[in-house]
């Protein structure tokens, strides 16, 4: 394999959009709507055809499980510490997976215990106090997030090689997804491969 000459640009703009695909693009779930009964032949080809997405997909997750758990161990600010999980949004039976930060899962874990004290003081008589949104305190901090990711990121090639490593899943996913589906790809699925200029 020929040698390439380090281009910080293009490093930075590849730790920027792999940056952004982990932290603001949860994996996309199996897309496209079945084929009719009467299209045999094409459904046992898009059925060969997804489980390549179905390969491609469990690859990235498992890039960035392995991004995380070294992330963490090498990041020294332990609320910036990342941890990933299936779970179905409130309404729904779907289940996404979710990477979240620990100062993330600890402003949400903080709303519903503001929440059931509200409850549990309205029915004391007391005003409703609506509990804090965690989103203010999400937002707040997620700048500082980001950066640390960066930080710990330049210092650690291996961790640049994995995001290296899953935005090329992600380009080889997006290119299958369009050679399956073309232009007809659900909103979620986009979401998936259409990578942000930066975190």
């Amino acid at each position: 394999m020929p040698m390439t000459r380090y281009n910080p640009a293009r490093t930075r703009f590849l730790l920027d959009v792999a940056l952004a695909c982990l932290l603001l693009a949860p994996l996309a779930q199996a897309a496209a709507a079945p084929a009719s009964q009467d299209e045999s032949l094409d459904e046992v080809e898009v059925k060969g055809t997804r489980s390549e997405l179905d390969q491609l997909r469990n690859e990235m997750v498992l890039v960035e499980d392995r991004f995380y758990e070294r992330y963490n161990e090498l990041n020294p600010n332990h609320d910036f510490d990342t941890h990933c999980h299936m779970e179905a949004r409130i309404g729904t039976n779907t289940k996404r997976r979710y990477c979240r930060a620990v100062y993330q899962e600890r402003a949400q874990q903080k709303e519903g215990q503001e929440y059931a004290e509200a409850l549990k003081n309205m029915n004391q008589g007391q005003p409703w106090v609506p509990p804090t949104t965690p989103t203010i305190m999400i937002e707040a901090r997620r700048k500082d997030y980001q950066n640390n990711i960066r930080n710990v990121v330049k210092k650690n090639p291996e961790l640049v090689e994995m995001l290296k490593e899953r935005y090329e899943l992600g380009q080889r996913y997006a290119a299958s997804q369009r050679k399956i589906f073309g232009s007809k790809v659900k909103e979620e699925d986009k979401s998936e491969t259409t990578l942000p200029a930066g975190p």
